[in-house]
């Protein structure tokens, strides 16, 4: 499966970037990152940088068979390695660039710790109501923790 980073316009004017797959369809959990992101003032291109390795991340998830919801500890041994050798230009990477795509990934999970997990599929009824057919996924420090995401 392939993803890609689009660039777009909001109504206001305002640039923005989103991840969506082979289909078009966008990454829900990585826009909800973003425009968190953007909210806090982060510039377009840092967002754009984020964009780009949670593209990575979502590649190698893909090949993996996992949701990113499903990673755990013992799971990062096979992403360090996707990462020196398959990310990017697929290039044997140093420690810096694998501190990055680290970091950010581990951004990307103290996003959804700070909210208290992440709502698969959730049913839109009208503009104000969900349908309570939805299951919470929950993103624990004992799961996954942000400081687990760093190499020295």
């Amino acid at each position: 499966m392939s993803y890609f980073i689009e660039k777009s316009l909001r109504n206001d004017g305002t640039k923005f970037v989103v991840l969506v797959d082979e289909n078009f369809k966008i990454v829900e959990p990585v826009a909800l990152f973003l425009e968190y992101l953007n909210k806090k003032g982060y510039a377009l291109n840092t967002i754009e940088s984020y964009c780009s390795g949670l593209k990575e991340y979502f590649i190698w998830l893909k090949k993996e068979n996992m949701r990113f919801h499903e990673f755990t500890k013992r799971d990062m041994f096979s992403w360090i390695e996707y990462i020196e050798t398959e990310a990017g230009d697929k290039q044997i990477k140093s420690a810096r660039t694998i501190n990055k795509y680290l970091a950010i990934v581990g951004s990307f999970y103290s996003y959804f710790e700070s909210y208290g997990g992440y709502i698969d599929n959730p049913i839109i009824i009208n503009n104000q109501t969900l349908k309570h057919d939805f299951k919470t996924f929950q993103i624990k420090k004992e799961q996954v923790s942000v400081n687990f995401f760093r190499r020295k």
